[in-house]
């Protein structure tokens, strides 16, 4: 005899319903979509706490009224913590077995354990790899190894993770020792863990710590809730927002620099990123990050495969261990287009990328404290009201603020020099009024040129300089190395990276031929830091580059170089009294 299904005509059953829906929320369900209300309802909530759903069963007066609201509830999406899913629906009723005789059920058999692999779920997703180990020996278990962490997909809050330990006697007691221990994940709200071996879950044994398959039903997919689980298994595919050539490499140690990326590779057997370009934090000195570049995708996804939640770095300066993050980089914007792309430009855009060119090229006169709500005829109404010609005035470009305040800056852009700097004198202190109903002074002065329009290399830079050192420590020096003191112009000392111990510092030389006279000399020049005879990186600081201005225009005149008196020293200093 086969099992009879009975079905209950004035009763319907809903699964994938929230766990946290009440009587109240039942009530306007069904206000909402013109529905009676049912004469009884009955949740059906399953035993573990953990899961997210529940049933319910629906009692109404009349099948009339059953089918409608059957037809409602069927497929309808509903929302809990920032997830869609859709209800399942369909007559209530009850299964009376045959009367044969039971026959046992077999449940297939697990595989033996043959590798010291758990699968953890419910892992607030803010943990890494360090603060697993540290749960670890909260529960006194020292046999933990390595964790990889999976993609969240309840919106951040939890994900699961494979955990791997040293035997697989130690992962069969890390399965009970884990298994409903309490975690606070970011949402304040506290959750157990659900632990289970790994090989139990790629088996589809069932297993005593609530990690089981969901079972499908007749001609449906695999469960609307499991999708995201379900894309786990890609995550080493590069997503639609993502560049499957390029990698972010995150929470490396700030004295990481590109000779160690590279030597990374060797040591792991990866191949080596066509372009490194390694970022420093301004906010958190002990860290750094990296962008890596490939020439094809599958070298990216096998680096990607290599470095993810792998490596364990030690920080020299602080000897805290730092557990790098790798993911595919961002792409950029459509708007940015490359430069190696010819096609990227058409005809028209071409030129104006030009003549924005030369006009970046022209003498400028950077002008600030400027109102905020001043408009480009505002500013020419300005020339005009200090005497100059606005037939002089070739642009008018207003500088994007770094940050939100209560003044506007810009840069004049004249033909020559000479008007540039006339501009200047003329606007610097002139009043104008601000919307807070004063007037303030405006700061004018003639802009920089940009360093790739030099057209003479007059720089030097000098490597490993001791941080302590001072602008006067340096002119000391550069006097003990044999290096005149009039061909110095000044010198500048750059900001200290993170990790390092020395500094750069760029020296302005009045002439090329006393830049290539002092680069001779300061060759070969060594200095002791810490006790140690270092060299000095010295090079030019500017590669000579072509002028982006046309052909036919004149090079701006260079203004002279102002005399410099020598100052008298009595006698040489050593360099090991510079320190």
């Amino acid at each position: 005899m086969s099992d009879t299904f009975i079905q209950d005509r004035c009763a319907i059953f809903l699964a994938d319903l929230p766990r946290s829906i009440d009587g109240d929320k039942i009530s306007r369900l069904h206000m909402a979509y013109g529905l009676p209300l049912p004469v009884d309802f009955q949740l059906l909530h399953d035993s573990t706490e953990t899961q997210a759903s529940c049933a319910a069963i629906f009692r109404y007066t009349d099948p009339t009224t059953t089918d409608g609201a059957l037809e409602v509830f069927s497929g309808l999406p509903v929302e809990y913590n920032g997830r869609y899913w859709p209800l399942r629906a369909k007559l209530a009723g009850m299964k009376i077995p045959d009367r044969g005789p039971i026959q046992p059920k077999e449940m297939p058999k697990a595989p033996p354990v043959d590798d010291p692999i758990v699968l953890v779920r419910e892992v607030p997703a803010d943990w890494s790899q360090k603060d697993l180990m540290s749960f670890h020996l909260s529960l006194g278990m020292e046999e933990f190894q390595t964790a990889r962490m999976m993609p969240s997909s309840d919106g951040g809050l939890t994900r699961h993770a494979y955990l791997q330990y040293r035997t697989a006697a130690a992962a069969s007691n890390a399965v009970s020792s884990l298994s409903g221990s309490l975690v606070h994940p970011r949402s304040g709200e506290p959750r157990r863990l659900i632990a289970g071996l790994a090989s139990d879950v790629r088996h589809g044994a069932h297993g005593q710590n609530g990690i089981r398959g969901r079972q499908q039903g007749p001609g449906k997919t695999s469960g609307y809730r499991n999708q995201a689980r379900d894309r786990d298994s890609d995550h080493f595919e590069a997503g639609p927002q993502q560049d499957p050539y390029t990698l972010y490499l995150s929470d490396m140690p700030s004295d990481f620099n590109k000779k160690d990326l590279e030597r990374l590779h060797d040591q792991l057997g990866i191949i080596k990123p066509k372009v490194i370009k390694v970022l420093y934090l301004r906010l958190n000195k002990s860290k750094s990050s990296a962008v890596l570049r490939y020439d094809t995708m599958e070298q990216a996804k096998s680096a990607l495969m290599v470095l993810q939640d792998r490596l364990v770095l030690v920080n020299e300066h602080s000897g805290e261990e730092q557990h790098p993050r790798a993911q595919f980089a961002r792409k950029r914007s459509p708007q940015l287009a490359f430069a190696q792309d010819d096609n990227s430009y058409g005809g028209s855009d071409h030129e104006d990328r030009e003549e924005d060119d030369t006009i970046y090229a022209l003498p400028s006169v950077y002008v600030a404290e400027l109102p905020i709500n001043i408009t480009e005829n505002g500013v020419r109404h300005m020339v005009q009201e200090v005497g100059g010609k606005l037939d002089d005035l070739v642009a008018v470009t207003f500088l994007q603020q770094k940050f939100k305040g209560s003044h506007a800056c810009c840069l004049l852009r004249y033909q020559d020099m000479e008007t540039a700097e006339s501009m200047a004198e003329k606007l610097h202190g002139f009043r104008v009024y601000h919307p807070d109903d004063r007037t303030r002074p405006v700061r004018a002065k003639v802009a920089k040129h940009s360093k790739a329009l030099n057209y003479m290399c007059t720089d030097v830079y000098v490597g490993e300089v001791p941080n302590n050192w001072t602008a006067s420590y340096m002119y000391k020096f550069l006097t003990q190395a044999g290096v005149e003191r009039n061909v110095i112009h000044s010198v500048k000392l750059l900001s200290q990276r993170p990790g390092r111990v020395g500094v750069g510092a760029i020296l302005h030389i009045v002439s090329a031929e006393a830049a290539d006279r002092v680069l001779e000399q300061l060759t070969g020049q060594e200095i002791l830091v810490r006790g140690k005879p270092r060299p000095l990186k010295v090079r030019l600081a500017d590669a000579p580059k072509e002028p982006w201005m046309e052909p036919e225009q004149p090079e701006p005149p260079q203004p002279p170089a102002p005399e410099i008196r020598k100052p008298a020293i009595t006698a040489p200093v050593p360099l090991s009294q510079l320190q």
